[in-house]
């Protein structure tokens, strides 16, 4: 079975080219879990990263970033292939760009186990938008 249709991509009369302002990442994973263990939602965020959205086609447009993450190990044991973790409506004029930034904090570098309690895991975690990948390292 090959997928036809891609998740989160709506139908468009206007191009839209994505490029991320961030290299690459890095989180320690203590200051993960230190955020699971306070159990709030609401933290501050660990890390910002910002992706530029230009409007490269003949017409002015609103566009939907969707923000997915893909943990170490995806789909094996029981990990997600990837999670939308946010998103962003932004309108963009034909022969502009925008930047949109997207704040993540520990919930949303971590993986939920089959008890429900959520743990940090440490490794090779990618930021994905549209298919453009930002590595994100959580060191242990």
């Amino acid at each position: 079975y090959q997928r036809r249709v891609h998740g989160g991509r709506g139908m468009s009369y206007t191009k839209f080219v994505h490029k991320w302002l961030n290299s690459s990442v890095e989180i320690s994973s203590s200051n993960i879990q230190n955020q699971l263990f306070r159990n709030k939602i609401s933290n501050p965020p660990l890390v910002t990263v910002s992706i530029q959205v230009e409007n490269q086609g003949p017409k002015s447009s609103s566009h939907v970033i969707l923000l997915f993450v893909i943990p170490p190990n995806a789909g094996k044991n029981g990990n997600p292939l990837r999670s939308l973790r946010s998103f962003e409506r932004v309108f963009i004029p034909k022969g502009e760009s925008k930047i949109v930034n997207f704040d993540l904090n520990g919930f949303d570098l971590c993986i939920v186990n089959n008890v429900g309690t959520f743990n940090s895991v440490s490794g090779q975690w990618k930021l994905d938008v549209e298919g453009n990948i930002l590595p994100l390292k959580v060191s242990s």
